[in-house]
């Protein structure tokens, strides 16, 4: 049997895991909006960002944790707002979560 020539090179790369489940509370909190997610495998931190649009581009960074959740106390009375999540690993960073709104 001969020896044939090897295949084209392909680097690919793994996606890495978005958060699901992103849940914001309805004003069932006072002075402050819960924000919830599941966790997801590998991941070392979450970030979580704020929006009045549902435009992730022009959301803003609110706070990093280890946790699978996050009080934002700073989101004012009966307005609402848009988060979502992402998931950070060692070498990189998911994509945003799917929003949930909150007030």
């Amino acid at each position: 049997m001969g020896v044939g020539n090897f295949s084209v090179v392909d680097s690919g790369y793994a996606a890495f895991d978005v958060p699901t489940s992103v849940t914001a509370t309805d004003g069932s909190l006072v002075s402050t909006v819960r924000v919830t997610w599941a966790s997801s495998a590998g991941a070392t931190n979450y970030t979580v960002w704020k929006g009045t649009s549902t435009n992730a581009a022009q959301a803003t960074n609110v706070a990093a944790t280890t946790g699978l959740s996050y009080d934002d106390a700073a989101a004012a009375p009966d307005t609402l707002f848009y988060f979502w999540v992402k998931a950070d690993y060692a070498i990189g960073s998911s994509g945003f979560s799917v929003p949930d709104s909150g007030f």
